[in-house]
Order: C-alpha cells, then structure tokens, then sequence
C-alpha cells in the first residue's frame, strides 16, 4: 500500500514538472514574440501584449516569510482593449518601482491590427474562448506558439467523463494561468480598468488566490453599465447596423494618408504621441466593429453587482476600487452601492478631476498612486525597496 502511494505520488510530481516545463517552454516563446512586436498565440488567439521587463538584478520578490516568489504587475484594459493606450502609464509605473519588476498589458482579442484573428468577432465572454482548461486537457502538443488540443469527440468512450473538464474559459484567465503554470510562485499585482475591472474580478474567482498581492479596479464598469448616462447616449452605436456603418467609415480612413489620419486623431483625441499611435490603430474595419461588438454585450451581459458577490467575499482585503468624480460610466450611485453592500472594501472617489480614460491625460498622477498602493503593500509584506 505505501509503496503504490509512493509511485502515484511519484507519478503526480513527474507529471507536474512536465507541465510546469510545457507551460515554461511557451511563456518564452510568447516573451520573445512581444519583444519583438508580434503578436502572441493564446490558444490559437492572436494577442497584442506589450511588457516592461525587470532588470535581473533588480527583480522584487516577496521574502520567504509572507511566501516568496517574484512580483509582477498585469494590467487589463478597457474597451477599446489596444495595449498601446497603457503605454504611458506602464512605463511610469515600470520606472517607479525602479525598473525591480515586469509591467504586462494583455490586449483584447481584435482589438488591434496585429491581432485582428481574420475578422472574428468576440464579445465580452468569448474574449478569446478557450477550447479546454489548462489543467484538464485530455492531450496537447505545442507546435511553435500554437496549442494544439486534442479533444475527445461524444462519440469516445471516455467522452462523458471527459465533457465535465470541457470548459470556455477567458482569453485573459487562460493568459494569466499559462504565467502562473510557468512559475507557481509568481504573484501579481493586477489592475482591471473599466471593463478589465469585470476581467480582473473573473480572473480572481478563476485563478489560485496565492498568486494575488492585491487589484485594483479603476473607474469600474462591473454593475449594470446598459443603464449610465453614457450607455444612453451612445445607444445607437450598440445596434449592428450602426457597428458595420462605424465598421466602413473606420476601414475609407484608414486608406487616408497617416499623415491626416494621425491629423484627425490629434484634433479628436489627444496629442499625446503614445493615444496618436494606438488610437490610430483603431481605424480598421475588423478593430472597430471589435471593440464596437465587444461594448455592445457588455451593455447586456454586466448586470447586478451580486454576480462579483463570491469575489468580493473572497478577496476583500486584496480590492481597492477607485472611482471618478463625474464618471458617466460608473457613477457615483455605484459607489454608494458597493459601499452599502460591502462596508469594509477600499472605495476611493477621484479628487484630481481624472477622465474615466485617465490613459489619454492622466497616466502620470494614476501610475503614481498605483505605485504608492503597490509599495504599501509589499512593505506590508516585508519587502524591502531601494
């Protein structure tokens, strides 16, 4: 009997290593590809993913005592989800911290023209579908960056076993579980920004509490966004004909030469070099009924603050929420909702008049407070900063 525990355990440990070097293997195949401005393969999804990288000597981890492992800080984005917005942010936040730690924006699937996935469209829950979850695939290989699954058909003897472990999970949640099966010690600083506040908190009910230092919700859409003033004004735009009309008039721009289309872009957006670029970026048929299609379940699909109730519960100490002043995308009613709800979460009201797109103006003053809530809480821990 001991000696059968021992081959199974034995056995488990072998498969486990096995996976961890399966998932480290195509972690570094995704870092050299983001390196070097390409798109990555989540499961078969392009992924525009752009990273900061820490200096080796200067990487921040946790000490043995609160649990060790490495930080990172991953961001998720609002809609439109192109990681070019962030870039701004990002590099402030990444000098902050003395350059000690990775600072990694996954962008949303079609959301940019390098990962457009020839026109297929993805709304807020099929960001990205996966075919099986990481740890319940029956069978996989990995050919270059690409995961292919092998999957068992209804007809496979083992097929109704097997259909319990056949789940759609998130383009974003299967992301940061590959980081994670690549590095089980890894722990993370995540930040969701409007609908990323949705993401993140998904992320957190789907993923090993362990691996989360703390996240922080900016300007959260996560309860009933089909209903703000904002929502209401921009109600035509839902519908798919005012999408594909959208959709048109973005594709006739892009054939403008970049010198007017970045033109029009500063006039309509900001001058800001990095929104110039990644707003530009939007004018693609194929991009913009994404983000278009995306928005337009989001209406639908995010509801009443109850449906995040198990990660409020679950992750309370770690949340810290932060709303807008004069928000027409989360107003201050929410606030008062989530407080009434939950009277001990970390609730904070903008008081430097920031946009709900705090990335076209105000990267410097919110990368600053982030990196002041990071830093508190890994001295908290222990950690100690230079």
């Amino acid at each position: 009997m001991a000696a059968s525990r021992a081959l199974r355990s034995g056995a488990r440990h072998a498969h486990t290593h096995a996976h961890s070097k399966d998932a480290q293997r195509l972690v570094n195949a995704w870092k050299h590809s983001w390196s070097n401005g390409h798109a990555v393969h989540v499961n078969g999804i392009d992924t525009d993913v752009l990273a900061y990288h820490a200096d080796p000597a200067k990487q921040l981890h946790l000490p043995a005592s609160a649990g060790g492992g490495r930080v990172a800080f991953l961001i998720i984005p609002g809609n439109p989800g192109h990681p070019g917005f962030y870039k701004d942010y990002m590099r402030s936040v990444f000098d902050q911290s003395g350059q000690a730690m990775d600072v990694i924006c996954i962008g949303h699937a079609g959301h940019s023209r390098k990962a457009h996935n020839k026109g297929r469209l993805f709304n807020l829950y099929e960001q990205g579908t996966v075919h099986i979850d990481y740890h319940m695939r029956a069978a996989y290989s990995m050919i270059g960056l690409q995961i292919c699954v092998t999957r068992w058909t209804p007809s496979s003897p083992r097929s109704t076993e097997l259909a319990m472990h056949l789940l759609s999970v998130q383009h974003k949640i299967d992301f940061v579980r590959m980081l994670i099966d690549a590095e089980p010690s890894i722990r993370f600083f995540i930040m969701g920004h409007s609908v990323g506040s949705h993401i993140s908190l998904e992320i957190l009910k789907a993923l090993p509490e362990q691996n989360f230092l703390r996240s922080f919700l900016f300007f959260p859409t996560i309860m009933r966004i089909g209903s703000t003033p904002n929502a209401a004004k921009l109600r035509l735009l839902f519908r798919p004909t005012a999408q594909r009309a959208a959709a048109c008039t973005a594709y006739l721009l892009s054939w403008l030469p970049s010198c007017f289309t970045r033109c029009i872009v500063r006039r309509a957006v900001s001058t800001r070099p990095h929104v110039v670029e990644a707003a530009e970026g939007l004018l693609d048929y194929h991009v913009c009924r994404n983000a278009l299609w995306m928005a337009s379940h989001e209406m639908r699909e995010i509801l009443d603050l109850e449906a995040h109730d198990a990660a409020f519960k679950s992750h309370l100490p770690r949340l810290l929420l932060y709303f807008g002043a004069t928000d027409d995308w989360c107003p201050l009613e929410f606030y008062d909702e989530i407080k009434q709800a939950y009277p001990k979460a970390q609730l904070h009201v903008c008081q430097e008049g920031l946009e709900h797109a705090f990335v076209i103006e105000g990267s410097g003053p919110m990368a600053h407070k982030t990196w002041k809530w990071m830093r508190d809480a890994l001295q908290a821990q222990g950690c100690k900063l230079r």
